[in-house]
């Protein structure tokens, strides 16, 4: 899904953002949330699975 960043904190790397207007919290190793900042637009590609 589309969506853009609102914050992201480079040191624990939870990044808010809103998609398809609701608001977000991802988790993301840190250094992978390093090169985020507000506005940017990202897709996020999120799942699960049920036992």
């Amino acid at each position: 899904m589309s969506a853009t960043v609102a914050s992201a904190d480079t040191k624990t790397g939870v990044v808010d953002v809103t998609a398809e207007g609701m608001a977000l919290k991802v988790h993301f190793p840190p250094s992978v949330a390093a090169n985020l900042k507000t506005g940017d637009k990202i897709t996020l590609h999120m799942g699960y699975s049920k036992p």
